[in-house]
């Protein structure tokens, strides 16, 4: 997959975005994500790092964030709607293996992306 395509992808996850995040969208490896997400950063194109977060699974993500939320903005309408919704769907679908009733800080991003998803169904709390 070409950088754009890893960028657009981002997108949807917001102006800050995790590989982990991106991974569950995409169908390649997370090294290669990250990989790409690096050379990037240190070009100084598009994003820039944004350190390693542990998530709510315990595991262990590099983060990354839009140097402008304009380009964020850009690459997310370049989405077919279609595809906007798709990813959205696949996000929230990730994002829900680590929301839980006893870490409930991810249920407002969960909704959001089920929201955009078209699975309205999922999206409210109850």
């Amino acid at each position: 997959m070409s950088e754009q395509g890893i960028l657009r992808s981002a997108s949807v996850a917001g102006d800050r975005f995790s590989v982990w995040a991106v991974t569950g969208a995409l169908e390649i490896e997370s090294s290669r994500i990250e990989d790409a997400c690096e050379v990037l950063a240190e070009k100084q194109q598009f994003i820039k790092a944004a350190g390693i977060h542990e998530l709510a699974n315990g595991e262990f993500s590099a983060h990354y964030e839009f140097r402008h939320s304009l380009y964020r903005e850009v690459l997310y309408r370049q989405l077919s709607d279609v595809n906007r919704s798709r990813l959205h769907r696949l996000l929230g679908q990730r994002l829900k293996t680590l929301c839980t009733p006893s870490k409930p800080e991810l249920a407002a991003e969960l909704a959001l992306h089920f929201e955009g998803g078209r699975e309205y169904d999922q999206a409210s709390p109850t």
